[in-house]
C-alpha cells in the first residue's frame, strides 16, 4: 500500500516464505488474499506480480469513497461533540508536524485518520471499512500524491476549513470543501503518469479527469 513494493514488481511464494520465515502455504495464501484486494495478480504457470495502477479503477473508487462520504455529512454534524472536533483539530496539528519534517507516511495516516472520524462519528463505520476494502488502486495513487508539496499544503489547508465547517455546524459549506478537496487529486493524474509511468497498466486517462480540457501546471 506504500509502494514499498513498486507496482509491476515479480513475486514469488518461495521467496516470500524465505523471507519471513514461514512455509510456502501461508506465503500462497496471503498471496491469495492480496489478490482478492486487487493489490497482486497471479499468473497460472507465470508468477505473480504487484498490481499495476488502473486509472479506471482508480476512477471508481474515488466515486464510491466520495459519495460514501458526502452522504455522512449531515449525520456526521447531527452527532459530533467538541471532543471529536477536538480530535480533528489534533489530527491537522499531527499533520503539519508531518509536513514540516517532511514524514510522507506518517502524512498520510494522519489524513486517512481525519476521514476515518467523520465516518465513525456518523456511525457509518462500516462504509469506511468498506472504503478501505476496495480502494487499494485509489489509496496507492492517493500515496504516490503525498510528498508533493504544493498538494499536501492544499490538502491541510482544506481540512482545516472542512473542520471550521464542522465547528460551525454548517453542514453544506462542510460537503462543498469535501467535495472539492476529494476531487482535487483528480488534477493530478496526468502528472503521475507522467512521471511514474511504469506503475501504470497504460489506460487513457479518464474522461471525467480536468486534463481533457487542457494541460495542469
Amino acid at each position: 500500500m506504500d509502494l514499498t513494493l513498486e507496482p509491476g514488481t515479480a513475486l514469488s511464494v518461495r521467496k516470500i516464505a524465505d523471507r519471513y520465515k514461514v512455509g510456502r502455504t501461508p506465503a500462497r495464501e496471503a498471496l491469495m488474499r492480496l489478490q482478492k484486494e486487487n493489490l497482486v495478480y497471479m499468473y497460472p504457470q507465470s508468477g505473480t506480480i504487484v498490481s499495476k495502477l488502473s486509472m479506471g479503477r482508480i476512477e471508481e473508487e474515488l466515486f464510491i469513497r466520495k459519495t460514501l462520504e458526502l452522504a455522512s455529512v449531515d449525520d456526521f454534524i447531527r452527532c459530533k461533540g467538541p471532543l471529536v472536533t477536538d480530535a480533528m483539530e489534533y489530527i491537522v496539528g499531527q499533520q503539519k508536524k508531518s509536513l514540516v519534517a517532511g514524514a510522507r507516511k506518517e502524512y498520510f495516516i494522519q489524513d486517512s485518520n481525519f476521514h476515518r472520524l467523520i465516518f465513525e462519528m456518523a456511525n457509518k463505520g462500516l462504509a469506511w471499512k468498506t472504503i478501505n476494502m476496495i480502494s487499494s488502486h485509489y489509496n496507492r495513487f492517493r500515496f504516490l500524491t503525498t510528498g508533493d508539496r504544493e498538494t499536501d499544503e492544499r490538502r491541510l489547508e482544506q481540512h482545516k476549513q472542512i473542520l471550521y465547517a464542522a465547528k460551525a455546524g454548517r453542514p453544506e459549506e462542510m460537503r462543498r470543501i469535501l467535495d472539492e478537496h476529494i476531487d482535487h487529486i483528480r488534477l493530478l493524474y496526468k502528472k503521475m503518469l507522467t512521471l511514474y509511468p511504469k506503475y501504470f497498466t497504460g489506460e487513457p486517462c479518464p474522461e471525467t479527469c480536468p486534463e481533457a480540457a487542457g494541460p495542469v501546471d
